[in-house]
């Protein structure tokens, strides 16, 4: 039997045997060998253990300069999922000054999925739909200069830490609602040229919107900032944000 038959079969197998049980434990180094065969990688209701490195011992590595760059073609989608080690996109290192990144041709989804530790996508780019919903971030989310092309959905997610989307690119339709930044959001010079909501959502920590271009449909019913913020030279859509806010009020 054709080898790449037999490793989907092995991912459908363990997909089913997760949904219809107790969580099944895999070691997050399995994922890394499914995506060098090609294949699209489905989870529901499963533990991963051990580090994903999404970067580092993937095949489709490629070298430009002092950077290494991963493209994954596979689809990954979990679902229910807890990833017990560090889910890592991006790592530079400091001796030999080469940068390691993540980037994603197909659609990512991680529904209603728990991030024990630090979850880093610095400089990835998104080129299909990225689907982030209902998540729980227990240690720091890193997306600085990260590219979305597509629609962005962290609706409903929970960061107990920094939530750092700094220089973020936002070019697709982008949900942050009923978000919770238990640490602080940092969007600074984040952009959001088909608009994003941000409704009922919930801001205990810093709130950095410095810089931040948004553009309409901008939602923002609901949202709440408990900490302190800062929306200096925000503009929507060329406007100056506290003119939009007064305008809202007309």
């Amino acid at each position: 039997m054709d080898r790449k038959i037999v490793a989907w079969l092995t991912v459908f197998v363990l997909f089913f045997s997760a949904a219809g049980s107790a969580r099944t434990v895999v070691e997050a180094e399995q994922i890394i060998q499914q995506i060098n065969q090609g294949l699209d990688i489905y989870y529901r209701n499963a533990v991963f253990e051990g580090e994903l490195d999404l970067i580092t011992d993937l095949s489709n590595l490629f070298f430009e300069g002092d950077q290494r760059k991963s493209y994954i073609m596979s689809k990954l989608s979990f679902e229910d999922c807890i990833f017990a080690g560090e889910v890592i996109g991006y790592y530079h290192h400091s001796f030999s000054g080469v940068t390691y990144q993540a980037n994603f041709e197909d659609t990512v989804s991680f529904k209603n999925c728990q991030f024990k530790q630090g979850v880093t996508f610095k400089y990835s780019s998104f080129l299909a739909e990225a689907d982030f919903a209902d998540c729980s971030f227990e240690e720091g989310a890193e997306f600085k200069y990260s590219k979305f092309n597509q629609k962005a959905d962290f609706s409903g997610s929970r960061f107990a830490d920094t939530a750092n989307f700094k220089y973020t690119k936002f070019r697709g339709e982008t949900s942050f609602e009923r978000a919770n930044f238990a640490g602080d959001g940092i969007f600074k010079y984040s952009e959001f040229p088909s608009g994003v909501s941000f409704s009922d959502s919930l801001f205990s920590g810093f709130a950095d919107f410095k810089y931040t271009k948004f553009f309409q449909p901008l939602t923002i019913k609901g949202m709440k900032i408990a900490g302190n913020s800062t929306f200096k030279y925000a503009q929507v859509a060329g406007q100056p944000f506290n003119q939009y806010l007064l305008n809202l009020n007309d």
